[in-house]
């Protein structure tokens, strides 16, 4: 009689199912700044001297009670009209207006006629009414 063979069973290894990885749809934002540069101010703008020309001519821009009170209010002019004044000097001129007192006028020149009359224009653009052309 023949004997019949062992059966042999295969002996199923069990299946390792890979989990398959799942990629995110969003992407993790990251943030890139440009790199900053230093603030650049623009440069001031100031009109170029006018070539002081000779002449008789002087820009009246304010009146005040005191010889010295004239000269810290020139240095305050100077500052306010930057490119008008740029050159200029200055003179004060005592006025005696009888009632109303001594007041000391302050005058920037000599300057041409023509020229006085272009100062004092750029200057009643910046001020209203802020000088007069004397002689």
């Amino acid at each position: 009689v023949p004997v019949p063979e062992p059966v042999q069973k295969e002996v199923e290894e069990p299946v390792q199912l890979e989990t398959p990885k799942v990629e995110s749809a969003v992407e993790p934002k990251i943030e890139v700044k440009p790199q900053q540069k230093p603030e650049q101010k623009p440069a001031p703008v100031t009109q170029a001297p006018a070539p002081v020309a000779s002449g008789s001519y002087y820009i009246q821009l304010a009146s005040v009670k005191s010889a010295d009170g004239a000269e810290i209010e020139w240095k305050k002019l100077q500052k306010k009209y930057t490119g008008p004044l740029a050159g200029l000097s200055h003179r004060v001129q005592k006025a005696e207006l009888g009632e109303k007192g001594t007041f000391y006028r302050i005058q920037a020149g000599p300057v041409a006629k023509d020229q006085a009359s272009r100062i004092c224009s750029e200057i009643k653009k910046i001020t209203p009414g802020g000088c007069l052309v004397k002689k």
